[in-house]
């Protein structure tokens, strides 16, 4: 089945969404220079072809809520009978409520270190046995 180009488009953008962050339809139609196609883009994510491996649910309306109705029901029509979602609970786009007004419950928290390595400095590691 060939996808329009305006899909294909969407589909990019929404592919390169990071893990804990979602931006809204809208968000996309703009990105895209067509503000006014903010309905078009929760369609093309509607209608994201099985084989595209999208992150549908990286991608809101303007209340910040997903289609829970389409994306669980294609889910669970594909027999997933329960999903797991990674959400940054620091962020500031209020991903972990977009989740919670979807039905999902926290199951686990973890927290994820970094540091910026800058170049020019010695690293060394060291093995940590259990």
């Amino acid at each position: 089945m060939a996808v329009s180009e305006f899909f294909q488009r969407v589909y990019e953008i929404a592919a390169r969404i990071p893990r804990g962050k979602v931006v809204t339809y809208g968000q996309i139609a703009v990105a895209l220079g067509d503000p006014r196609q903010a309905r078009t883009v929760g369609w093309a994510m509607r209608s994201t072809p099985e084989w595209l491996d999208i992150p549908w649910h990286r991608v809101v309306n303007s209340s910040g809520g997903i289609s829970t109705r389409h994306s669980f029901g294609e889910l669970y029509r594909r027999g997933q009978r329960k999903v797991s979602l990674d959400v940054d609970a620091q962020s500031l786009t209020g991903a972990t409520r977009v989740y919670e007004k979807a039905g999902m419950d926290v199951q686990r928290q973890t927290a994820v270190y970094e540091k910026e390595l800058r170049s020019g400095q010695y690293l060394s590691t060291r093995s940590v046995e259990d």
